[in-house]
């Protein structure tokens, strides 16, 4: 049984027509793999709770995002299951009284990381696009709401609360944050 999404995408690659191109052979892949789970654990449980810190007290935006592609009738009840399951939400993302300021220091580091990476090859691993790249996008993306690529039609900045909204248009402005918008642009 494959249970994560990593691993997923690994035995996929395994059996696609260009097998090794997410998670090439050798030391390359185990980077690939590396870093595929330090971008999960350590930067998607940032970005979602950054994320819906705006929206956890903003039900009627909540409602419209999780509505995306649910029939008329689930969308309808939608701002209902929002509603009871605003507790569960802040306990599951462990929403804090400061995670609008903390979450973003933590991205940063991240960002700081992947900046470094990007300085000496044109992806994370090497010269291609692999895992560790679309990872990091998918992880990155809940905090850059990517305006363009992405399958979410994600609320403009303005709709957030200031402080959210203040703290992703920083991080928007990293040169991370710029490689990732471009992934969802132009590699989509």
């Amino acid at each position: 049984m494959i249970a994560e999404s990593a691993e997923i995408a690994e035995w996929a690659d395994g059996r696609g027509r260009t097998p090794g191109a997410l998670f090439p052979p050798g030391g390359s892949g185990d980077e690939v793999r590396s870093l595929v789970a330090h971008f999960g654990a350590d930067l998607g449980t940032m970005t979602r709770p950054l994320f819906w810190a705006s929206l956890i007290d903003d039900l009627p935006l909540a409602s419209r995002l999780w509505s995306q592609g649910l029939s008329r009738r689930a969308a309808r009840v939608q701002p209902w299951v929002m509603r009871l399951s605003k507790p569960a939400i802040r306990r599951g993302l462990e929403i804090k009284p400061d995670t609008v300021e903390t979450a973003p220091r933590l991205i940063g580091a991240i960002f700081d990381e992947v900046a470094a990476r990007l300085e000496r090859t044109p992806h994370l691993v090497g010269d291609r696009i692999t895992a560790a790249d679309l990872s990091f996008a998918a992880m990155a993306a809940p905090a850059l709401m990517p305006p363009e690529g992405h399958p979410t039609d994600y609320p403009e900045l303005s709709e957030l609360s200031p402080p959210v909204a203040a703290a992703m248009s920083e991080l928007r402005a990293h040169p991370a944050a710029a490689y990732a918008l471009r992934l969802y642009r132009e590699e989509r």
